[in-house]
């Protein structure tokens, strides 16, 4: 997308910042300026120790520069080339956690990164990861490609990023931390390559990383693959539930190193003796009867923490959806009125040409109607109340996404009651009232 340079303030010697100038070809074409301007608006209020802060951009010599912190440290692309056969299994996972930090904060403030890779994870002197690069030319009501083009890493894209780019979320960045735990572990790739296929992860199911090393286990190995399912249904429903499965691992793998040991001893010195025995089995089965009920009320908690996880993606898509067809409904307002201009002046080519720009732009707003119609309509499939509580405590990011919730609310209240959604027209007339 551009160069990056290393620049110093001349008037606070040693404050260094990375300056990232994009490609002046890119910032000529109009849609794509004001992609760019929007996605920094947005992307300069994520304020997280997980991720690279956009400080600042600006215009210069009809090229736009975006103005970060410099961070002194190198990249986790670097520390993988650095260790072929894979990080140790603690610093991975450390490095992971750090990342789905970073990526979770971007999601609750609605950004997508779509190019999650180890290119883009800087890991500074401090060992910390960052996250960079969310993919200034992304357009965060939900699509993912740029004048027509897919956007993104192949070897890293989800399966629903490639083939239908125009309707992702946040669980196609969940796909793409899981190929980079799976590197960061193993060296190489989950999906293998075959001559004349660029997306292998289309036809073909991830490798597990015992296959690369046998010193992993197969509860860690689990989580990776669970993280790179094909359907974004069946993978984790969000990078928090990412990083808590690595930390219930980390835990349970601890229990396991200090305190299994110890057990072990005790139940061998309660062997010596057939009293001692007896009770050691009976407290055995009253543990497994423990945790037998432990297991099955963790699993009814499980389920309750995936309904609201989908609920939370289904208000998510529905705020973004709509304000990608408010936002193009204003476009089409514009365009209508350069088409008046340019039939009364006569001008045929211009006419023919915001014609077929308007033409795209209703495509566009029935896609996005359509969307938000199934987000709402997603809601209706769980428990009301449990609805009704998210959607009163989703958090309101700004001003513009707190009134597209508030007609979230209304339009969910509406279809509980009535059975049956809005129109497209309906909904042009919500973009007019919130505007």
């Amino acid at each position: 997308m551009g160069e990056v340079y290393l620049a110093e303030n001349i008037n606070l010697p040693g404050k260094r910042y990375a300056i990232k100038v994009l490609r002046g070809e890119l910032t000529q074409i109009e849609r794509y300026a004001q992609q760019l301007e929007g996605e920094a608006q947005r992307q300069g209020r994520l304020d997280h120790e997980n991720i690279v802060q956009l400080y600042d951009y600006f215009r210069w010599q009809q090229r736009y520069c975006l103005i970060f912190p410099f961070v002194d440290g190198t990249t986790l692309a670097g520390l993988i080339r650095a260790q072929p056969g894979g990080l140790k299994e603690d610093w991975a996972l450390k490095l992971m956690r750090d990342v789905l930090k970073g990526l979770n904060y971007a999601h609750e403030h609605g950004v997508l990164h779509c190019d999650v890779k180890p290119a883009n994870v800087l890991v500074d002197k401090e060992q910390r990861a960052r996250v960079t690069d969310f993919g200034i030319a992304r357009d965060v009501g939900g699509a993912t490609s740029v004048l027509g083009r897919v956007v993104g890493t192949p070897e890293y894209m989800s399966p629903e990023q490639i083939s239908d780019p125009e309707h992702v979320d946040h669980r196609a960045d969940v796909f793409s931390a899981g190929v980079v735990l799976f590197e960061m572990l193993t060296g190489r790739l989950p999906f293998s390559a075959k001559a004349g296929i660029k997306f292998p992860q289309l036809s073909s199911e991830p490798a597990d990383i015992r296959d690369f090393r046998k010193d992993l286990t197969p509860q860690l190995a689990r989580i990776v693959t669970t993280a790179l399912q094909p359907d974004p249904v069946d993978r984790f429903q969000g990078c928090s539930a990412f990083e808590q499965a690595i930390i219930r691992y980390w835990r349970a793998r601890r229990f396991r190193r200090t305190w299994l040991p110890v057990i072990a001893g005790v139940a061998l010195v309660a062997l010596a003796s057939a009293i001692g025995f007896r009770q050691w089995v009976e407290g055995r089965a009253r543990a497994e009867r423990a945790e037998t009920e432990r297991i099955a009320q963790e699993e009814k908690q499980k389920n309750v923490v995936r309904a609201r996880q989908t609920i939370e993606a289904s208000i998510v898509t529905a705020i973004q959806q709509m304000g990608s067809l408010c936002r193009e409904s204003t476009h089409l307002q514009s365009r209508q009125k350069a088409l008046a201009m340019a039939s009364d002046g006569g001008i045929t080519e211009l006419t023919a040409k915001f014609r077929a720009q308007i033409e795209d732009i209703r495509k566009n707003m029935a896609d996005y109607s359509q969307g938000y119609s199934e987000a709402v309509g997603q809601l209706a499939k769980f428990d009301p109340a449990l609805v009704k509580e998210l959607l009163n405590a989703h958090p309101q990011a700004d001003v513009e996404s707190a009134r597209f919730l508030d007609a979230v609310r209304s339009d969910y209240s509406a279809l509980s009651e009535q059975h049956h959604g809005r129109s497209a027209e309906e909904l042009l007339w919500t973009c007019s009232r919130q505007s």
